[in-house]
């Protein structure tokens, strides 16, 4: 049986393959994070992975107590089943921190194994008051700062531009971490480009595919090529709230409302973060008392952010070299800090 042991700050998590192919999938994933051992304080969260179809025994019975979109929730005590509409099936002992997964499809193993664990340790990580964002967050003399950008909104392709043409940090490309004191903490997990974005700048032994169920394939760029411009620790200075246009790349001052909504989506509600539903939503009180907990969390993280940090809006345009530039050249030259929101604070005379 193949063992991987990983530790997410201090929260460990250990998962357990047979299947090879799965288990160097996972180990690429979540290579920043391996580790020789596990902490000792706390119950590891662990993982076992079987490719192959679920076992009879292991299959509820009964009402589910929850059905969603593509997935029934059987839950009996501190034990969850979720049977998923391709057959896969995972089983979770909350208490334990222990779940097995099993499929007979390699590459949906994979991508349920990975969700799985970014869902528990995520939960665990809110818990200790390090809270994930969805947003690609960078450093520029010793300064942090976050672009929030939906889902397919171009941060990868701009981390990418920052990486080439720039010599600010990455601090993650997706999901970096907030801690209670506003420092932003690196979560670096390969970073996803569409199958027709242009990587030719990247090693092609660096490059993998990615099969998602709902959402294709993505190409993967290994943590290993740009783990030399990782930073962390830094305290968050800027929010910058990204949005698309088809001109040159413009920034404005953004109003503390605007930045509030932004975080909503983007920090409170986890939109386009993988918090996983199966996991998360439940009718036990217990659970239930545990997410308001981390939502209210999260909610006075997003005050402190909004109240202390320069705010601004930043139209970015279709030229990712541009948008990249133009980013650069506003943080070396510094952002004022009182201009009324709606004022615009530059545009792109961009470098080609």
């Amino acid at each position: 049986m193949n063992e991987l042991s990983l530790d997410f700050y201090g929260i460990a998590a250990i998962l357990r393959c047979e299947d090879a192919a799965v288990f160097n999938e996972l180990r690429e994933d979540f290579k920043y994070f391996i580790s020789d051992y596990a902490p000792a304080r706390e119950i590891p969260i662990s993982w076992e992975l079987s490719l192959c179809e679920p076992p009879k025994s292991e299959l509820p019975l009964g009402l589910a107590s929850l059905r969603l979109r593509d997935y029934k929730v059987y839950d009996r005590g501190r034990l969850r089943r979720i049977v998923y509409d391709d057959n896969a099936l995972a089983v979770y002992d909350y208490r334990a921190r222990r779940g097995r997964i099993y499929c007979g499809d390699c590459r949906r193993l994979h991508e349920l194994a990975y969700l799985a664990v970014l869902s528990r340790v995520g939960e665990e990580l809110d818990l200790k008051g390090l809270h994930r964002i969805h947003a690609l967050g960078f450093e520029h003399k010793g300064e942090a700062g976050l672009v929030l950008l939906p889902s397919g909104g171009g941060k990868s392709t701009l981390a990418l531009e920052l990486l080439k043409r720039t010599d600010i940090g990455i601090i993650a490309d997706d999901t970096p971490l907030i801690g209670p004191d506003l420092r932003l903490h690196a979560f670096p997990l390969s970073w996803g480009f569409l199958p027709t974005a242009d990587l030719s700048s990247i090693p092609k032994g660096m490059i993998r595919r990615f099969q998602r169920k709902h959402y294709g394939v993505k190409k993967l760029v290994d943590v290993d090529f740009f783990r030399s411009r990782i930073s962390s620790g830094k305290p968050l200075r800027r929010l910058i709230i990204g949005s698309r246009h088809s001109g040159r790349p413009r920034l404005e001052r953004a109003s503390r409302p605007q930045a509030l909504r932004a975080l909503a989506v983007h920090l409170i509600a986890g939109h386009g973060i993988a918090q996983m539903s199966e996991y998360m939503l439940s009718l036990n009180l217990t659970r239930t008392f545990n997410l308001l907990d981390i939502a209210f969390a999260r909610a006075a993280l997003a005050w402190r952010v909004a109240r202390r940090t320069q705010l601004c809006r930043l139209m970015l345009g279709p030229d990712a070299r541009a948008n990249a530039g133009f980013l650069e050249d506003l943080l070396r030259s510094g952002i004022e800090k009182d201009s009324p929101a709606g004022e615009p604070l530059g545009t792109a005379n961009a470098r080609r």
